[in-house]
């Protein structure tokens, strides 16, 4: 009586030894053994040690809590707070830090389904502060739940986890749920009288008495949200079941909640965040991404997928979602990553409509590299890793930024960057300036690629690359390039070096100030050849011109000196069909022409048809 019921007691007694009481014994910070208690049938009794569970009493045994290296006092199982709450109660630990480390069950199914008290027999809680000894310290988590708490305690004010807080005080990412909190007058699910803040929490509990506080008695509160009750910050169950309040709880600044949704087993409330129970919202739909899909059709957007590594540490990207995350992973400053492709990928199935225009809302993958001019100066960073297509195609990207320099699949590419082997087909590429199939601005090395099928747009554009000041070798062009100094393999050429651009071909159908290997050159074009409507057409004159029977001729890699990292079909004379050269590495990637036998005219360069409808068909805009 003399402690008025108080949690933190001042008066002691040994039960059959002291005839009166004494100054209750403090050990290790804690009450020791001569504290009085009242057991349920109002018997008075000591503790053997304040450890221990006592049935007595309905409590459960404590477990001490050694502080971390920052002198943060980790939760981990359901024994720990039982003793954090002595701790803080004899005075001690009024300012200890504590986290929330896992989720913590005190009692199992306290409440039934319609949230009023389950039959049974509980451990109770001891509400944590007192008047005397309000908590002044740091209650945390990362997204944990403290469920099955229950206090019955009609009587009493100030009633919840905690009794009382200052103003200091700070709770963050704690759940409360499946718990009843009974007290007389202010009653919360985290403190009864709290000061302090609170944010990204929630609450889904009974609560009973005067001047409730679902969220938990603080004075501030943001992100903080709880079920089936009233105010600004109330969500009904249905909510908390479909990740509505997961989504908000995770959406409005520091992400700690999740829920998993839509599976044989979901998750009825908010749970401790990870990469596969992130909700999202798209389409009135809150979901999660798959975490094993490169793709979400209600965000219709792509999932960035981290790809393996092989021996050689290359990143092996076998899909859009891989390509995505290796893109954003060289943009984040992995400057000299290396991936290689191990199957063909598709960004998008379809990019022009019947008309060749491009189609509305097509999925994107970042450029690689950047070059980026402001006001305060330029920040520098080129892709200076390994590419290797290895045979491999890409298409579907698509790119539309008319306002852009240096657009491409590796937008800028250092002097330590070597591309090759990769096949773009089937795409829109639209930029401001020194735009390229491949890439758009590049002082490295490409070779062995190819572009076809695409429309490639902007000021120095090229089929494979927009601006180069390294070196294109055994690349093959078959794409719609347009614009000023537009080339079919390289837009602007602005090297001094000797046959920078060597033993490339291009089909491809030029429009505007037009190089048909080049469209500038301060170097020099080598064993190159282009299809021509005329032969005279290439300001440059830098490259072989050859006709439609010229250019499918079956001798044509021979007689020009290409070597072995070209092939030919052989052209199908019974089926009347003509075959291009093409990429050895691209089996399969015969472009060929229907031609009738009256129009040819055998062992000539002259061109026995209309060479821009040929290609027309041929990239696919006919």
């Amino acid at each position: 009586m003399l402690n008025k019921c108080h949690d933190a007691p001042f008066w002691g007694q040994n039960i059959g030894v002291d005839n009166y009481p004494k100054a209750v014994i403090i050990t290790d910070g804690l009450c020791g053994a001569n504290k009085v208690y009242c057991g349920k049938t109002g018997n008075y009794h000591n503790h053997a040690s304040e450890f221990v569970e006592c049935n007595e009493c309905g409590t459960i045994a404590a477990q001490k809590i050694t502080p971390n290296s920052e002198e943060i006092y980790e939760i981990t199982n359901k024994n720990e707070p039982y003793w954090f709450s002595l701790f803080v109660n004899s005075g001690i630990g009024v300012s200890a830090n504590d986290f929330l480390k896992n989720d913590i069950k005190l009692n199992d199914n306290v409440l039934k389904s319609d949230r009023t008290l389950n039959s049974g027999t509980f451990y109770e809680w001891t509400p944590i502060g007192s008047d005397e000894r309000r908590f002044i310290g740091d209650f945390k988590s990362d997204g944990r739940t403290i469920s099955g708490l229950y206090i019955n305690r009609p009587n009493e004010d100030y009633v919840g986890l905690f009794r009382s807080t200052t103003s200091a005080s700070h709770f963050k990412a704690i759940g409360v749920i499946d718990s009843y909190i009974c007290g007389h007058e202010y009653v919360g699910s985290i403190a009864g009288y709290g000061r302090g803040s609170a944010e990204y929490r929630y609450t889904v509990a009974t609560l009973i008495g005067d001047k409730l506080s679902y969220i938990g008695g603080t004075d501030g509160s943001y992100n903080c949200y709880l079920s089936d009750s009233n105010g600004n910050d109330a969500r009904a169950t249905q909510q908390f079941e479909n990740g509505e309040a997961a989504y908000y709880l995770s959406n409005s600044g520091e992400s700690y909640w999740g829920q998993l949704l839509g599976t044989e087993n979901p998750d009825p409330l908010p749970v401790h965040l990870t990469e596969a129970n992130r909700v999202y919202f798209a389409n009135d739909t809150y979901h999660n991404h798959d975490v094993d899909s490169d793709y979400c059709p209600y965000c219709k957007t792509i999932l960035a997928v981290k790809p393996r590594q092989n021996a050689n540490n290359e990143y092996e990207i076998s899909n859009k979602g891989e390509l995505l995350w290796f893109a954003e992973y060289v943009n984040a400053g992995n400057l000299t990553a290396n991936a290689v492709l191990t199957a063909d990928i598709v960004v998008n199935d379809k990019v022009f409509d019947d008309d060749g225009n491009p189609l509305p809302d097509l999925l994107t993958i970042p450029v690689m590299g950047s070059y980026i001019v402001t006001s305060s100066g330029t920040t520098d960073k080129p892709f200076n890793g390994s590419f290797r297509g290895n045979g491999h195609t890409i298409s579907g990207l698509y790119y539309n930024e008319a306002s852009t320099k240096r657009i491409g699949l590796i937008g800028y590419a250092g002097s330590s960057a070597e591309i090759s082997g990769v096949r773009i087909t089937n795409s829109y590429i639209n930029g401001g300036e020194f735009v390229g199939g491949v890439c758009g601005y590049s002082f490295g090395s490409i070779s062995g690629c190819n572009s076809d099928g695409c429309v490639i747009t902007g000021k120095n554009v090229g089929g494979i690359c927009g601006w180069n000041e390294g070196t294109i070798t055994y690349c093959f062009n078959a794409s719609n390039v347009i614009g000023e100094n537009a080339g079919g393999i390289c837009g602007t050429n602005n090297t001094a070096v000797r046959e920078s651009v060597s033993y490339c071909i291009s089909l491809g159908k030029l429009s505007g100030d037009v190089g048909r290997i080049c469209g500038e050159t301060g170097g020099t074009c080598a064993n190159c050849l282009y299809l021509a409507d005329n032969p005279l057409e290439d300001k440059l004159n830098e490259a072989t011109p050859l006709s439609l029977i010229g250019i499918s001729n079956d001798n044509v890699l021979n007689t020009y000196g290409f070597g072995s990292e070209w092939a030919k079909t052989a052209n199908d004379t019974a089926n009347k069909k003509l075959y291009f050269p093409r990429l050895a590495a691209f089996s399969g990637n015969d472009i060929s022409v229907g031609y009738t036998p009256k129009l040819v005219i055998e062992n000539t360069n002259t061109t026995p048809m209309d060479a821009s409808a040929i290609l027309k068909r041929i990239v696919g805009l006919a």
